[in-house]
């Protein structure tokens, strides 16, 4: 089961990181290592709504940086 949730996660991380690239070009560093720490699957699913509809790479990241936080 551990390895399911964590290939979960990983998948997702890896979905966030694309629509990030996709839309703003590249990806930042600051993204990465912090995504990669959570382990949350809502907090990760609420990301992945986050980045498709977020107009700037700035507004993902303060909402990265408040969902690691709570």
């Amino acid at each position: 089961v551990e390895d399911n949730f964590e290939s979960k996660v990983e998948v997702i991380v890896y979905t966030i990181l694309y629509i990030l690239k996709f839309k703003f070009g590249e990806i930042f560093k600051t993204v990465k290592k912090p995504l990669k720490k959570i382990m949350d699957i809502n907090s990760l699913d609420e990301l992945v709504r986050f980045a498709q509809k977020c107009d700037t790479f700035d507004e993902f990241y303060k909402k990265l940086k408040s969902i690691k936080k709570s």
